[in-house]
């Protein structure tokens, strides 16, 4: 989905590091149950993480029963997670809460938009820049059907 000026009813807040985020990890790691041995084992990527506080070794996300047992691609499946959390899990983020119109309300968590204002800058942006086609993470969703509008937290990639 694109958000746009002519979607945005206010900025709510802007937190360029966000308090959502507990902590940054340097190593990430999926647990995932391989049908064709039975074994079930990790898969991991330990990456340059930044020098962020508060900061932990490592995280470990069980998928053993996200994935169906029968799948041979789980492996695909967890490689994939893997990449696409890798960054949330080893740099700081910023935070950003918009009301926007009602046609958003039926993005959820997880999906990714682009956002450009000429309101809204962040650590990424120089000197009078501002955003242009920004990807964010949808992180949380609430719609407001008595007002017709939508209330997304979004998390941007520094």
């Amino acid at each position: 989905d694109n958000i746009s000026d002519r979607d945005i009813v206010s900025i709510d807040s802007h937190a360029l590091y966000s308090p959502s985020q507990s902590t940054t990890y340097a190593k990430t790691t999926v647990l995932i149950h391989d049908i064709s041995t039975g074994a079930e084992y990790g898969i991991s990527f330990t990456g340059r993480s930044i020098a962020v506080l508060p900061a932990s070794p490592e995280i470990t996300r069980d998928l053993r029963l996200i994935y169906r047992v029968d799948n041979p691609n789980q492996t695909v499946q967890a490689l994939a997670d893997l990449d696409r959390m890798r960054r949330w899990d080893a740099e700081p983020f910023e935070e950003l809460s918009l009301t926007v119109t009602e046609k958003h309300c039926l993005l959820t968590a997880g999906d990714i938009v682009q956002v450009s204002s000429m309101y809204i800058y962040g650590l990424r942006e120089g000197s009078g820049d501002t955003y242009n086609q920004r990807r964010a993470m949808v992180l949380g969703v609430r719609w407001n059907p008595s007002k017709s509008t939508v209330n997304l937290t979004l998390g941007i990639m520094s």
